[in-house]
């Protein structure tokens, strides 16, 4: 009796070894919400995606090879493809990405994408599993804290498939345009090319992506130009009014007479000035006197 719970005991424990030498150890990775995984095993990708939740990834083997989980957001994101000028504090590599209207009109611009997932076309509520195929096998994955654990951001999908036409087929549709003014004239119509241009770029580069919507952002005219049509409205301003004195001056020549009274009553509020009046002009008064004594040369005072 005592054999036999020996012998089933020995074969109790060699199965268990058994199980563990065919299974290995286990190591539990997190899926969180609003991301999808993959995993990547030595020899290539396996079939299929893994909703949010927690998978067994497996331990290493001796040879340091396993399986990585990798990730991709699900959650659908609005990026914001700027233009900007170098000096702007958000500007990384302190070069001028401004567009140019057709005078050469630099002006700062943001141009917003809204995009997420593919869902597949049979109503499951799932995403669609040949574009995510694309995404993991086209998009270098960015490493994490976790040595066993890469994610794929949308951002990083954007950047690959479309960013670049982006950019130079924007540049394209603000060279259409004088300048800041005549773009900010048609801002509807401007955008509204923008956003056609995104729908464009996507579908003929096939972007592994769904397009929600794309708007043109704010247009910010340099500083610089700002401030000389500021200057140059000034000084029309100032042109203007001397051709209105003047012109007045033309139809009645004692409007002169008036202006030089004006100025000479001006002169008079301050309390230090003296003001002399000399001739018979009809007008002449005193409108100005001495409020407070000067000290004479040489007084000490």
């Amino acid at each position: 009796m005592q054999h036999t719970k020996l012998r089933f005991s020995l074969a109790m424990l060699i199965a268990a070894f058994a199980v563990m030498a065919f299974t290995g150890c286990t190591e539990i990775k997190n899926i969180p919400p609003g991301y999808v995984g993959k995993i990547l095993t030595p020899t290539g990708w396996q079939a299929g995606y893994l909703e949010p939740g927690q998978v067994d990834i497996g331990d290493l083997s001796a040879q340091g090879q396993g399986n990585t989980l990798v990730l991709c957001e699900a959650a659908n994101i609005t990026l914001k493809e700027q233009f900007l000028g170098k000096d702007s504090k958000e500007n990384t590599d302190g070069e001028d990405h401004r567009l140019l209207t057709k005078d050469l009109v630099p002006v700062a611009t943001d141009i917003y994408v809204q995009l997420g997932l593919k869902l597949a076309d049979d109503g499951s509520g799932r995403f669609d599993e040949k574009y995510l195929d694309m995404i993991f096998s086209t998009v270098t994955p960015a490493t994490t804290d976790d040595g066993r654990v890469r994610l794929i951001t949308l951002q990083m999908v954007y950047d690959q498939w479309a960013k670049l036409n982006v950019r130079s087929r924007a540049r394209s549709i603000f060279s259409k345009y004088a300048d800041d003014r005549d773009v900010m004239s048609h801002y509807q119509q401007v955008s509204d090319e923008v956003s056609n241009m995104v729908i464009e770029v996507f579908r003929e580069s096939k972007v592994p992506m769904y397009l929600a919507q794309a708007s043109l952002g704010n247009v910010k005219i340099d500083e610089k130009v700002w401030a000389a049509r500021s200057g140059q409205a000034a000084a029309n301003a100032v042109v203007q009014q001397i051709d209105e004195i003047g012109a007045a001056m033309r139809r009645n020549p004692e409007y002169g007479i008036y202006m030089k009274w004006k100025a000479v009553e001006e002169a008079g509020k301050n309390p230090a000035s003296t003001i002399v009046i000399t001739g018979d002009d009809p007008m002449g008064k005193l409108v100005g006197s001495v409020k407070a004594a000067q000290p004479s040369p040489g007084s000490g005072k």
